[in-house]
């Protein structure tokens, strides 16, 4: 993004790169990290406001990486669970719950 300013006060434009990035920064859906960050608010915040934007579209495609995730980490965790008896500490970790908040 661009700035001008102005006595008072700035404003903030697109810039033309920044501006031929949007579709794909919108199509790409947010990446799973540790802190997590406010990129997906933040995408979809700018979404609402972008002329042309499908905002389901952005929304589906997040959908779909986290889908993918969750399906990838169940295969991992199956997985596990079938070796479970080589390795019967680690099936214990695999099926203990977390403790709930406070307890």
């Amino acid at each position: 993004m661009g700035r001008r300013g102005r006595a008072g006060g700035c404003c903030t434009r697109w810039t033309e790169a920044g501006r031929a990035e949007l579709p794909a920064w919108f199509a790409w859906p947010v990446g799973r990290v540790s802190p997590p960050r406010d990129e997906l608010a933040i995408k979809l915040v700018m979404a609402v406001a972008a002329p042309g934007v499908d905002v389901r579209e952005v929304v589906q495609a997040q959908r779909c990486h986290v889908a993918q995730a969750l399906d990838a980490c169940v295969r991992q965790r199956v997985e596990a669970l079938a070796r479970a008896h080589e390795h019967p500490d680690e099936m214990a970790r695999l099926t203990r719950r977390a403790a709930p908040p406070g307890s």
